[in-house]
């Protein structure tokens, strides 16, 4: 039935176009082709910032699996910014590439504006999501940024009922804080106000090659600079006061971003009952 109105259709319309001279209704000028709007380039959907995630990490992000929640839900990840790659990048970002690294950057700058200092300097990481191939052959180039509690320094994500927002200044769970170092068995945490030897100080970012991060003393003397500025003692006196424990990325890390040196106050066998953050001279002698 569908394709006997059709031809009906069709009929009528070949009429109207060979009765030649025939007047034609008042509005209708016989000219088809210059009705057309100009087709606009396909575009796709995107995610929204602010929200949260309750499944884990992912680095693709479809439809299907793209499920925002309010952060006092219990989730896995937050959203804290959704930037777009340039109209130059023409195909889907690999890890590692120079596109994703720029994406990374931008996340890292909106992450640490969110939790309020640097995320290296808590149990956190950040993560990068893009949208499928298929999505991006329709026009899509987002890129999302999810921020993640771990439940150690290098460990699982943890679920949270809050939001990360300014948990770097508010949040203890969320920081590094003070530990009990052992060589050969890493780092415990535990309360400033127990005895520890060990408190985590801040990170330095100015190595410009992963080999450079091979230069233990030169990865060391950076350190020092940092754990002097945070115990506010002299930088030239300040190795004669503590010792040093540092770590940093893996190959695959450094090329996927993270070229963090972590930097530690280590007392060795000396303990101390509260943070050596500001502690001067006399609570830090020599």
């Amino acid at each position: 039935m569908r394709r006997w109105i059709a031809a009906v259709a069709m009929a009528g319309a070949a009429a109207i176009l060979m009765s030649g001279c025939t007047s034609l209704p008042q509005g209708v000028d016989a000219a088809i082709a210059d009705e057309w709007t100009d087709i606009k380039p396909p575009t796709g959907w995107s995610p929204e910032p602010g929200n949260c995630q309750a499944a884990a990490f992912t680095e693709t992000i479809y439809r299907s699996n793209y499920l925002p929640i309010a952060c006092t839900d219990e989730h896995k990840t937050e959203v804290v910014h959704v930037g777009t790659f340039p109209e130059s990048v023409r195909n889907v970002p690999s890890r590692g590439g120079p596109e994703l690294l720029a994406a990374l950057a931008e996340c890292d700058a909106k992450s640490t504006a969110f939790l309020g200092g640097h995320w290296q300097d808590g149990k956190l990481w950040i993560g990068v999501s893009m949208p499928s191939s298929e999505a991006w052959i329709s026009g899509t180039r987002w890129f999302r940024c999810e921020v993640v509690q771990l439940d150690d320094l290098y460990g699982d994500a943890v679920s949270r009922k809050s939001s990360l927002k300014d948990a770097l200044k508010t949040d203890a769970s969320v920081k590094i804080g003070c530990q009990n170092y052992k060589s050969g068995a890493g780092f415990t945490p535990i309360a400033c106000t127990s005895k520890h030897n060990a408190e985590y100080a801040g990170s330095y970012f100015g190595a410009k090659s992963y080999a450079a991060l091979k230069n233990k003393q030169a990865m060391w003397d950076a350190c020092y600079k940092i754990i002097a500025k945070w115990a506010n003692v002299s930088a030239s006196t300040v190795k004669y006061r503590t010792g040093i424990v540092t770590s940093y990325p893996s190959q695959a890390e450094w090329n996927e971003g993270d070229h963090a040196v972590r930097c530690w106050l280590w007392l060795d066998r000396k303990t101390v009952t509260k943070s050596m953050k500001g502690a001067g001279s006399k609570g830090l002698p020599m």
